[in-house]
């Protein structure tokens, strides 16, 4: 299944979802520039490497579906410290999980603005 069909299938169903992506890697990492798309159950389509780092990315992604807003996440490839994800890699990565809103919410109010100008004569149109 491809993540941007599935994107788009959930945001049509107005359903919550996150997209994963590795933005930086440096040294051994699981894989450079994956994506991964999250739904609010928990599971995944596609993968950005396995492991603890992905278990710890769909658990950052849950948060920040429950606080519709994105985030980025680092984590090292190492079994301690504060960013440690639990590998012996040796690598580091940075993660954006980006939160996209509902379309209800993210333009909540305009159509009924140019509603009410189209049905004033002003020739508004809904977009």
């Amino acid at each position: 299944m491809n993540i941007f069909s599935e994107a788009a299938r959930l945001e049509a169903q107005n359903c919550p979802f996150a997209l994963a992506q590795i933005v930086e890697s440096r040294g051994s990492t699981p894989r450079h520039s994956a994506q991964m798309l999250i739904r609010a159950d928990g599971t995944i389509v596609g993968t950005i490497g396995g492991g603890m780092v992905e278990r710890k990315v769909i658990d950052e992604a849950l948060e920040a579906m429950a606080e519709k807003a994105s985030r980025m996440f680092h984590g090292r490839m190492a079994r301690s410290g504060t960013d440690a994800v639990g590998s012996d890699c040796g690598g580091a990565m940075s993660v954006f999980i980006s939160v996209p809103l509902p379309a209800a919410a993210a333009g909540a109010g305009r159509g009924r603005a140019r509603q009410s100008r189209r049905g004033a004569g002003r020739g508004a149109a809904w977009v």
